[in-house]
């Protein structure tokens, strides 16, 4: 290796002053070992873009040796990133440096690879840029690991709606139908008793039994039906995103009809094009933002907005409540047992979509979940 020194930030490599040949040896035996030693893949190409050092990680990260690149222009440089990598060598040779730049590169057997590339120039004795550095990091097999915690949360979310549409549907079909059986029948009982003459007494006392039966099994049928519907939102397979959130809100007003904010609610595009688990998702995030905005915010004004265009899907939430400070990090929110927001999160996360939550003390919040069309 030429008299180089690296300096400090950015790996940006300046001429070293003069000394004595023995302080400037040991120094460059400490460059070579620090060279080789490295885990990421070093690179040094000259002006013209080709290589000159290779070192042992770039001959496990690319396959070929330094004698198999030596002097050719970017040997590791797929044919459709060419124009890219030139661009990035012509600005370094000027004095830019560039970290942690996403780009593609290739092995010998032909196979392409995600990498995170830094490059820096490098000067020669007269202070002069004459070469660059090149550093790459692998990043294929993170990416795959990402990848495939992507795909179990997904499959995750996927077997725990299936389960959750399984029990709607083993209610909806055994225990209320019995229930609504026995309601029916007490019903009929009372009709009989009330044809009965005589025994005025035994016939009123009866009644009043069957009467507050028949109001407890309403209660038993409303609070299943509940169950049913937080299980399957209803209407949701059937009508389509537009009509189930409707449905919900309506439900929202039955419910609180007294301190229930102004919510507005706007639907643009065809809704019934979206995929069963991302329509569910929105679904599911749009229940969750409001059941919070109703439980803490103290809002007087809720706005949700779906609107479907040709490859995605936003949902935004807005209210004019009291805020909070939104945390560096979702998970941080378990700390205090809130889950609702961790689980909105990973519910996006595993149809790889995106969620944002902006929100000040006093500010009210926003949140807006952008998901693909068709679940990935």
């Amino acid at each position: 290796m030429e008299n180089y020194r690296l300096a400090p930030g950015l790996p940006t490599v300046v001429p070293m002053p003069t000394q004595s040949s023995g302080v400037l040896r040991e120094s460059n035996d400490m460059l070579q070992v620090l060279f080789q030693a490295s885990p990421l893949a070093i690179v040094t190409l000259d002006a013209a873009g080709r290589v000159d050092l290779w070192n042992e990680a770039a001959k496990a990260v690319f396959g070929w040796t330094r004698q198999e690149v030596h002097l050719l222009p970017l040997p590791f440089v797929p044919v459709e990133q060419a124009a890219f990598f030139k661009t990035l060598h012509s600005q370094v040779l000027r004095g830019s440096s560039f970290t942690q730049v996403q780009a593609t590169c290739q092995r010998k057997s032909g196979e392409h690879f995600p990498v995170h590339l830094s490059m820096a120039p490098l000067r020669n004795a007269q202070g002069k840029i004459s070469s660059c550095i090149a550093i790459f990091a692998d990043v294929s097999e993170p990416l795959r690991l990402a990848d495939e915690l992507r795909q179990t949360q997904h499959r995750l979310t996927e077997s725990r709606g299936a389960e959750r549409l399984h029990l709607a549907r083993e209610l909806h079909d055994g225990v209320l139908q019995q229930m609504m059986g026995i309601r029916y029948q007490l019903a009929e009982a009372r009709r009989k008793q009330l044809k009965q003459k005589g025994r005025e007494e035994q016939v009123e006392g009866m009644s009043q039994m069957v009467t507050e039966l028949q109001r407890e099994t309403l209660e038993v049928i409303t609070q299943v039906r509940r169950v049913i519907s937080e299980l399957r939102p209803p209407g949701l397979e059937e009508l389509g995103l537009k009509l189930a959130l409707e449905g919900f809100l309506a439900q929202l007003q039955r419910q609180r009809s007294s301190d229930l904010p102004s919510i507005q609610f706007t639907c643009a595009g065809a809704d019934r094009t979206l995929s069963s688990p991302v329509a569910l998702c929105l679904f599911r995030v749009t229940q969750e933002a409001l059941r919070n905005v109703l439980k803490h915010a103290c809002a007087r004004r809720i706005s949700v907005a779906v609107r479907v265009l040709a490859t995605q899907v936003d949902l935004t939430i807005q209210d004019d409540g009291r805020g909070f400070q939104v945390p560096g990090c979702l998970g941080e929110f378990t700390r205090g047992n809130h889950f609702g927001l961790i689980g909105m999160e990973e519910r996006v996360a595993a149809l790889r979509g995106t969620l944002s939550i902006q929100s000040q003390p006093g500010e009210g919040t926003f949140i807006t979940v952008r998901l693909p069309v068709s679940e990935p």
